[in-house]
Order: structure tokens, then sequence, then C-alpha cells
């Protein structure tokens, strides 16, 4: 099968390193339900002899059976040359038991931002099906195969069963484009088909033939993620190489390691990291950063919604550490701490003259070791032993208040919109009058999830953000959701700190008139990111775009202002009184 080349255009491509391992042997079948007339026999033959996959023991493959998450996720990791290795790791989701088999799979994928563990209760449904279009989407991260967004797709470049619009049109266009498909339904993307380990191992054959086809580089992945692919023919890489400045980056490299006297300092490592560093520092632009591995982890596990101390939001108010919040399930809350609470002393001595980081780097700690507080309460004091613990923190939370709605989020992760649907399923349950989405102090996330809440109150079709590169291209992205609660009284809460993907949902909001603004001017935060892991578990995070909302006007430095603006009161807030919350209910009542 002929595969295209990728186009070298596209910058940023990260390539997972892969062994390849071909057979030239008699065609002969590997499984014996597998005969060599089976429509996917050279896929499961050519992945067998490279011993990506097994059969059972009884020598049948079951290619006809459906493949669970786990296994073709293993499968996928497999075809790359990756071998995970026993773990005793304490597992980010609910339902995969540190020691089982898919577990250290399940580590490397959260390490390459393939998969997110977020929420209270996080699962990874290892035992459950996936359809193609999922499927598809979990093999290109995994081999490093790029999946371009793209604006106003030629149905010529679609399969004859994917609209324009759909969420997963970029995955059909790119598969179409490599030659991707499969012997059943060749014509067909077959988004919602769900997989059979026949249909996984065409699959990951069709992957290896792309990766062939392009000269993506071979060798065992050892690291923590992908490695970039080095082609010189490459415009971006060309226009390094014949820079006239090239020549003093490499000069001051060769007199560091040869010339420079104190060889002890020197690590060729940092160096690299000091190199790449000053060059992302040169791009002025504070949302385009390079992580090392270290702090790398630390974002990693910040946009998983982990961390580890004891659950609490605090605030600066009169010179005062206050408890905002606490978060629901969290060693504070257990513990009786409240919002209001003013921390007097840490493990008995006082924060009077300490620094509001001083304060917080002594309240965290590693999950297992304890902490003292004394606390003020009402002008009494109290004293808390807490044992610090390893928190997931739950993106989206809701109660029914005065007959009310109310849904707090605190950031969008990938499964934020499931949360949402699912709390506003249970809350429907009490026929609200009205909902107030709590987005304040959002600091965004993942644009996917805001457009999936959106979906509950706009109708589809409609547009309710675009996206704009540097060249100028666009991509529109309109509701896939029914718009059922269109018309419902609806208040979103923003403050200062709601940001990226919380104006982006309240942008549309607003500009599509299905609710009201309550608080005060958003943070102005128009540009969209992409995160690039590398082998050694370092990071890019980097600007790629602007995003605008559905009339057209880009935020970025500007803010949203609220339709009703009402700042919050701290000193009412100390008392248990939110004054922007209870102007969004007096805005519910206005309806």
């Amino acid at each position: 099968m002929n595969k295209p080349s990728i186009n070298k255009l596209w910058t940023g491509c990260l390539v997972i390193s892969a062994l390849f391992i071909q057979s030239n042997g008699a065609l002969a079948a590997s499984f014996k339900d597998v005969p060599t007339t089976y429509p996917q026999f050279k896929a499961i033959d050519e992945l067998q002899m490279g011993s990506v996959i097994n059969g059972y023991a009884d020598k049948t493959f079951k290619p006809d059976k459906l493949i669970t998450r786990g296994e073709f996720l293993k499968m996928a990791f497999n075809d790359i040359g990756y071998r995970a290795a026993p773990t005793t790791d304490k597992s980010a989701f609910a339902d995969v038991p540190s020691n089982n088999w898919i577990a250290p799979y399940v580590k490397k994928a959260l390490m390459l931002n393939i998969l997110s563990a977020n929420g209270t209760n996080p699962l990874f449904n290892p035992t459950g099906t996936l359809n193609r279009a999922d499927a598809i989407k979990m093999a290109f991260q995994i081999s490093g195969i790029p999946t371009p967004y793209y604006t106003d797709i030629d149905p010529t470049e679609l399969f004859k069963d994917v609209g324009p619009k759909a969420w997963y049109g970029y995955l059909a266009r790119a598969a179409k484009t490599y030659g991707i498909t499969t012997v059943k339904q060749p014509d067909l993307f077959w988004a919602n088909h769900l997989m059979t380990r026949g249909d996984a191992a065409e699959l990951i054959y069709e992957t290896q033939l792309v990766r062939e086809a392009n000269d993506l580089p071979g060798g065992t992945v050892t690291g923590g993620g992908p490695s970039v692919g080095f082609d010189p023919n490459d415009p971006s890489y060309s226009e390094l190489l014949n820079n006239p400045k090239f020549g003093i980056l490499l000069n001051v490299w060769k007199r560091a390691n040869s010339d420079f006297y104190y060889q002890d300092n020197v690590n060729q490592d940092e160096l690299v990291y000091g190199a790449v560093q000053g060059m992302v520092d040169k791009l002025n632009d504070q949302y385009t950063v390079f992580e090392e591995p270290t702090d790398a982890a630390n974002l990693q596990q910040y946009l998983e919604g982990q961390f580890e101390g004891i659950g609490t939001v605090m605030d600066v108010v009169n010179d005062k550490f206050v408890i905002v919040k606490t978060l629901p399930g969290s060693p504070a809350e257990k513990a009786g701490l409240k919002t209001g609470d003013v921390v007097d002393k840490i493990n008995n001595l006082s924060i009077e003259k300490l620094t509001e980081d001083q304060v917080l780097d002594q309240i965290r700690g590693d999950a297992g070791t304890s902490i003292h507080l004394s606390i003020l309460r009402d002008g009494k004091s109290m004293e808390f032993d807490i044992t610090r613990a390893q928190i997931v923190v739950s993106a989206v939370n809701g109660e029914m208040m005065n007959g009310i709605a109310e849904i707090s989020v605190s950031e969008f992760t990938q499964t934020s919109a499931d949360d949402f649907t699912a709390m506003l399923n249970q809350l429907n349950k009490q026929s609200p009058k009205g909902y107030i989405i709590d987005l304040r102090g959002n600091p965004g996330g993942y644009l996917d999830s805001a457009v999936g809440m959106l979906a509950h109150f706009v109708p589809t079709g409609t547009r309710v953000v675009s996206t704009r590169d540097n060249k100028g291209r666009t991509l529109e992205i309109t509701s896939p959701g029914t718009g059922e609660l269109k018309g419902k009284p609806l208040v979103v809460l923003v403050d200062a700190n709601s940001a990226s993907a919380a104006e982006i949902m309240a942008g549309a909001i607003q500009d599509l008139k299905v609710g009201k603004l309550v608080g005060v001017k958003t943070f102005g935060k128009g540009s969209v990111q992409e995160i690039s892991n590398y082998s050694d578990n370092s990071l890019l995070k980097i600007t790629i775009a602007h995003w605008l909302t559905p009339n057209g006007t880009d935020i970025n430095g500007k803010g949203l202002t609220p339709d009703v603006d009402v700042e919050l009161d701290k000193d009412q807030l100390l008392k248990g009184v939110d004054t922007q919350l209870q102007k969004g209910i007096d805005t519910i009542n206005a309806f």
C-alpha cells in the first residue's frame, strides 16, 4: 500500500522512535483462527512476527472479539517499541490498580498527555470498548503522526460518512491523507464502529506503514516521551543551519566543553536546556514556556488536577491569611476547617511576618506528613492536626441553592464536559428554575471541554468560538449539542482570574445572549497553547493561535466586561456572604 509523505511544512511535529521488525518468511497462518484468506491476515501476521501482539494459549487470536481500551493502549505502545516495566506507583485512575498489567502503559500515556485523570474518582475503563475515532486518535498520538486542524475542509478530503463539522473531521482528513482505511469498509471512516482485535491490528499496522513511508527515526523507546525527528530538508531546520549566527552557537558549545577552566561545572544537558530556555525567552510571550523535567512534572500534575497538601484555597484579606474554600473530600475538609477561618500559626510558630508564598510553602508538603494549624474562628482559637494527602481535584461540583442549580467549574479538564453533563442530569431531577455556572478563579484548560458544556445552552451548528493561526487561517467551532437548556435563566459568575477556556464559555454565552455574566472583568487570555512532551520528560508549551468570540472579538489583553458588575466584598466573605453569588441569585430571580 502506498502512503503519501507527511507535509514537511508542518513544524513542531513530535515523532516517537520505533523499532520495526519485518518478516520475510513464507506466508503461513500465525494463528489457527486467522487463515491466510482472512481480510486482516497480513496486518495480524506482521504484528505477530514483530512481537507487537500475542494470541491466546490455544493458539488463537480471536480477531472478531471486541478489543478493550487497555489492550489497545498496550498494542499501540508495543508497536513503537515501548515495553513497560512493572510499576508499584499509585495509579491516577481509580479503576487501574498499581499492580495491574496496564498500569505502566497508563502511566506512560499520562506522561505524554494522551490520557488525563481528573475528578474525585477518575476512571480509565480499561476493560471497556472503544470506537474507531477514539482508537485512531490514540494511535496517531502514540505514533507521533501529525493531525493538524484545518478549516473549510474540502468534502473530497473526507470519507463519505464524515461531515466537515464533525469533531473528528481533522482525524478523518488525516486518515484519508495517509491512506489509513479498513478492508471491511474502505470508503468509510466508521467513527462509531466498535473496534475488534482484528480491526485494532489492522489500524496499528497501517500507522506502522505511515511511519515507514515518511522515514521516521527508528530505535526503541526508552525515554518518557517523544524524540524530535530531525530533517535537514525541513525549511525550519534549514533556516537555523544557514543562519550566520549558528556558528556562534556551535563555537560557544565547543569552547564551553573544551576550553572552559571549571570543567566540573559543565553539564551538557544543562547547556542544552539553557540554550533552549534562552530561545524561548526571546519569543517574549509569557504563555510560551520550556520546562525542564522536574518543573514539567509539576506542571503535568497541575494539568491532571493532582497535588499533595491539605486541600485549601487561601487569600489575603486585611493582611490575614484566610481560607476561602476547602476542597471536597480533602484532609482540610475532613479535619473541620471552614471558609472564613484565619490561619494564625503553623506548627505553633507565628506567620505574622511571612509572605503569602512562604505561608503556602509551609502548608504544602508530601502526602503522609503532618501539619499543625492554629486557627482563629469567630474570635476563638482552635487547633487542628492534619495529615497531608495526594489530592485529585474535582473540576466540577454542584448543588441546589434556593431552587437554583449552582455548578462550579474550577478548570476545563478532558473529562469536565462529561462531569458537567452528569452534574446537570443530577440537578435537573429537582427541576431548577435557573442555572448559575461559577467560573471564578478558573484558569482555563481544554477548549473541547468548554465547547462540550456550551452544547447544553447553544443549539447545534451555532458558532461558539473560532481560532486564528499565524497564517490567518481560521477554524470555526460550532455547538455539537441540542442546546436543550436555551431559554432557561442562566448566569455565569466571572472574576479577574477567569481566563482562557473559561472566557471562551463566558464569551459565547454573552455574545449569543443565552445568559448574563455577573462579577468583574475577566483576565483577558485570548491565546491558545499546545504542549509538546519530549523524551527526557521536558516539555514545551507554545502559543499557536488566538481565539475569537462568536461575534469575532479578540479579547486578548482586554477581557470580558460582565453584564452585571459587582465586586466580591471580602469583609462579607469572612462572614460567609458571597456578594457575587448573591447577585447571581438575584439576577436569576429577576428573569
